[in-house]
Formats: C-alpha cells, structure tokens, sequence
C-alpha cells in the first residue's frame, strides 16, 4: 500500500465548535496530525489547515466527512504520496 501524507484546508464560518467539528473528522484517521493551524479572521470566517499521514483513499473519506460539517465553505486536500523502498 502506498502511504503518503495529506494536507486538508478548511474554509468555513468561524463557529466556536469548528476546531472540535474538524478534529471530529480527523480523529477518523485514528493519528494526530503532524500541523494543525487555525485562523480566524474578523469577518466571521475561518481557515483550518492540517497536514496529516494517511493513505490517499483515508483522505479522500475524510475530505467528504469535512464537507458534510454545516458551517464548512470549501474543503481542499492536497495528498503527496511517499513510496518506501522495496
């Protein structure tokens, strides 16, 4: 299987329960994300970054739970797969 790791960025509304939705989702992965960085902004958005390693289908699945949560915009997931050597 080939691994990798994942970085999600989440735009959403700057919801006070945002951080537990988004790490609600990420716990699917059962690993603590390597990066997690949140920003609100005065506006009433926010932006939640995490780089996390996972096998590309497992971002994919957590990509589509981070677009179900009510106050999420948009959801981008970068995956760079690694390969060991054989």
């Amino acid at each position: 299987m080939t691994t990798g790791a994942a970085t999600f960025q989440v735009f959403a509304d700057a919801d006070p329960d945002l951080i537990l939705r988004v790490g609600a989702a990420l716990n699917l992965l059962n690993i603590a994300p390597r990066e997690f960085h949140m920003q609100a902004s005065p506006e009433g958005t926010a932006a939640v970054e995490a780089l996390v390693d996972c096998a590309e289908g497992q971002a994919d699945r957590v990509a589509r739970k981070l677009q179900q949560i009510t106050s999420v915009r948009d959801v981008v997931v970068a995956y760079a797969a690694t390969h060991s050597p054989k």
